[in-house]
């Protein structure tokens, strides 16, 4: 029994397409034929119920096709970086554009690109035929990958050139000859050993005599190349393009999802019962640790003549009470601005406190940050609080850290 149904979509506006249905192999069960898309689904109907899969085979012109070297460990990575890496290539927004790629070969990713609208039409016009296929590949990318020779793809007046190094070249008739002669003045010494012909047996052939010497092997198919690219598809590491947002998910899978979820969070909520209350205390005695430590340097940065240290804060507090006396001030204090801006200091993970001043109500910070946007950050949360008033007083990187000075001021 037939498993696949490959459907070669020749246009995607008449949407006349050739197909046949095949074995997972890639052989043929049956004869190829043509029309329209309805009409395959017309004359097929009982046979479309009993596939598996159904392969998409779109024009190459559609699209666009780069071998791309992207230092990613991931291809989820890649193709965060690949239309950044596309963009002064591309003739259209890369936020127009769908990207899909596949395993690299050190470092280098086979990457397509295809118009969001383009993919769209494709895939509704399919599915108001009451077809749904989990996989789309270009044409020409179906045929055997070249090593040392040049594939040449013709069907129609449409021809496109697959070369050595990767590139894909879209052509007709008329415009392959100069394409050629173009190729063999750039890269002559990078000719390839054959060119490599896939054509229909009742079509002319291309002109290749541009090529000087080059041996040229003509493939010839009947009527259709569908038995050419079901015989490679098995063979080839062509790129499906639904990935990401129009990747196909599996019906069965897609009924258990749910429900490997809620047992997934089940075994997540019972061992984190049983580690939480252990984690919790390390937590707080490490950071009841950290702030201990973080008030006797602030304490003595503060009052460097203090010899003896037994309980910084209360200290801290005493000195300033005497201060504040001394100054006749019973407005906002020092330890009224430094319980307000205690928190967010200690939110801060990559803040370090250098030193601390305070001067007739204003206070001014000495700060270690990692990035010269989080100083910039301190002092937005710093001046949404009620009572202070924050100013940036400079800011400076040094090597792989920034020095900050920022004045608090109570309002």
């Amino acid at each position: 029994m037939a498993n696949q149904l490959v459907i070669y979509l020749k246009d995607i506006n008449t949407l006349s397409a050739d197909w046949v249905f095949t074995q997972q192999n890639g052989e043929l069960a049956t004869v190829v034929d043509s029309g329209t898309i309805s009409e395959l689904t017309e004359k097929n109907k009982h046979a479309i119920s009993d596939t598996s899969h159904v392969i998409c085979i779109i024009k190459s012109g559609l699209i666009h096709y780069s071998l791309i070297d992207i230092p990613a460990k991931s291809k989820q990575r890649a193709l965060q970086a690949i239309p950044f890496a596309l963009e002064d290539i591309l003739a259209d927004d890369i936020e127009l554009m769908h990207f899909a790629t596949t395993k690299p070969v050190q470092n280098i990713y086979p990457v397509i690109s295809i118009k969001h609208e383009t993919l769209k039409l494709i895939l509704q016009n399919l599915e108001m035929a009451g077809l749904k296929p989990d996989q789309i590949y270009p044409d020409i990318l179906c045929l055997p990958k070249p090593d040392n020779n040049w594939n040449i793809f013709q069907h129609g007046n449409d021809i496109s050139l697959h070369l050595t190094n990767g590139d894909l070249i879209h052509a007709d008739n008329d415009s392959l000859p100069m394409i050629l002669k173009s190729l063999n003045q750039q890269t002559a010494e990078q000719l390839p050993d054959c060119v490599k012909l896939w054509t229909d047996e009742n079509s002319d052939l291309p002109d290749t005599n541009f090529l000087n010497e080059t041996a040229t092997e003509s493939v010839l198919y009947s009527n259709s190349p569908l038995s050419l690219f079901c015989n490679n598809l098995q063979k080839t590491q062509a790129v499906n393009l639904l990935q990401g947002s129009y990747q196909v998910v599996n019906q069965s899978k897609q009924w258990w999802k749910p429900w490997k979820l809620a047992a997934s969070l089940a075994a997540a909520v019972i061992i984190l019962e049983l580690i939480t209350g252990s984690i919790t205390l390390h937590r707080l005695e490490s950071r009841n640790a950290n702030i201990d430590s973080e008030i006797i340097k602030l304490y003595k940065k503060s009052f460097p003549g203090s010899k003896k240290i037994i309980n910084a804060r209360v200290q801290m507090e005493n000195k300033l009470k005497k201060l504040r006396k001394s100054n006749g001030k019973t407005d906002y204090s020092f330890t009224d601005i430094l319980n307000d801006i205690a928190p967010i200091l200690q939110r801060s993970a990559s803040t370090t406190i250098q030193g601390i001043n305070f001067h007739n109500q204003k206070m001014e910070i000495q700060l270690i940050l990692d990035k010269l946007s989080a100083a910039e950050e301190l002092k937005k949360q710093l001046n949404a609080l009620k009572n202070i008033k924050a100013e940036l007083l400079s800011a400076s990187s040094e090597g792989k850290q920034v020095n900050a000075r920022i004045k608090l001021e109570a309002i």
